[in-house]
């Protein structure tokens, strides 16, 4: 019994031992003679300056591990300057303050990351001169500029936008220009379209056309446009009205839609329509669309389809579409594209196979391009060929 109350007796001690320990401060323990007293370590992109003050029984000097920071010694106090950043990510570098004692303590600087981003990369505008104001988010200042000789920009620091200034269209059809605004290493494009509906859009054309579908046999004829039908002028008095529609209204991206089996007007005893068919499937409604599309004289030559239209103002496009084929028996059926447009001779006032006499004229590849204000197009240039009435020959067997 007494052996076993020994035993409990040394444990006791043991665990006494243990906890008065606890409280014994370990001898090999250091605390740096260098102590942090304020910091500043957080930094936006655009950089600046900051302080970070300690206390040392001794002079200091100051090491930082990266080349954005730079610093300045004075006493106890540390002036810190921080570069800006091109950057998205943020970053982040270490100084080390170290005393005559060897002593050393290490505080950490944070910086930022880019912030750019734009509200809104596309606007239209009248013809008049016109300003936008477009909100901008950044965390640097950026740099604004166009190629275009018509748009103006500059950034507004106080309010962070970006402030455009479009002069006066009088070129007498829409016109495209960019907008660049750069901040660091990045960039983004606005992009602005100048028109006006009535003056721009509607008004003279060249109408020009593919006579073959396998080689480039084009022919042109005037044209003029209005807000209900597309007139052609064959010469010698002939012209015909194409009806046209336009889906998107007066507001760009402005689109032309000219629909199948549409009364375009008498030729001698012939009523005539326009025809993207040659009824070998029967009637088919469709339509083709012409999308517009302008270009300023500064745009890359990536964007530019023609050599012809390098350095110049233009306004044009090609009509397109698809068949679609329906049937009570079968379901819509996808016939392929639409790229020919037929004037069609019939025998009476209905578009039906039976009162067809055969296609007056077959038109490849239709297309059209705005006529400058005094001047001309570049298609109209490009076509030597002018079609005129007595050219017209019937095609009896249309479709071949």
């Amino acid at each position: 019994m007494k052996k076993i109350l020994s035993i409990i007796a040394v444990l006791a001690g043991v665990v006494a031992f243990t906890a008065c320990s606890s409280d014994t401060e370990n001898p090999y323990a250091h605390q740096s003679t260098v102590t942090v007293k304020s910091a500043d370590i957080a930094y936006e992109a655009s950089g600046g300056t900051g302080t970070i003050v300690v206390e040392s029984p001794t002079a200091i000097t100051v090491t930082a591990e990266a080349e954005w920071v730079t610093t300045n010694v004075s006493d106890k106090t540390i002036t810190v300057s921080v570069a800006s950043t091109n950057a998205i990510e943020g970053r982040s570098a270490q100084i080390v303050i170290k005393n005559a004692a060897a002593d050393e303590t290490k505080v950490t600087i944070q910086q930022k990351g880019l912030v750019f981003r734009l509200d809104a990369k596309e606007f239209s505008v009248g013809d008049e001169v016109s300003e936008l104001v477009v909100p901008l988010t950044s965390s640097v200042p950026v740099t604004v500029s166009s190629a275009d000789e018509w748009l103006t920009g500059k950034y507004d620091a106080e309010n962070n936008s970006v402030i455009i200034t479009a002069g006066e269209n009088a070129t007498g059809m829409p016109r495209k220009g960019i907008v660049e605004v750069k901040c660091g290493e990045y960039t983004e494009k606005i992009a602005i379209v100048q028109s006006d509906f009535e003056k721009d859009v509607l008004g003279d054309y060249a109408f020009y056309f593919s006579q073959s579908y396998e080689e480039a046999q084009w022919v042109g004829l005037d044209a003029k446009l209005t807000s209900k039908k597309l007139i052609l002028d064959f010469g010698d008095g002939l012209t015909f009205d194409v009806p046209v529609t336009f889906p998107n209204g007066k507001q760009p991206p402005y689109v032309v839609r000219v629909a199948n089996q549409r009364y375009l007007g008498a030729y001698g005893d012939y009523s005539c329509y326009i025809g993207f068919d040659n009824l070998e499937y029967g009637v088919l409604e469709n339509y083709t669309s012409l999308f517009f599309q302008g270009f300023s004289k500064n745009v890359s030559e990536a964007e530019v389809a023609l050599e012809e239209y390098k350095g110049e103002l233009y306004f044009s496009g090609m009509f397109g579409g698809s068949f679609l084929y329906y049937d009570q028996d079968q379901p819509q059926q996808d016939l392929g594209e639409i790229n020919t447009w037929y004037i069609l001779a019939m025998t009476a006032k209905s578009y039906k196979e039976d009162n067809l006499a055969g296609a007056l004229a077959k038109m490849y590849f239709p297309q059209m391009e705005k006529v400058s204000v005094g001047g001309e197009s570049a298609a109209s240039r490009r076509v030597a060929k002018r079609i005129r009435a007595n050219e017209l020959k019937f095609i009896l067997a249309p479709g071949k």
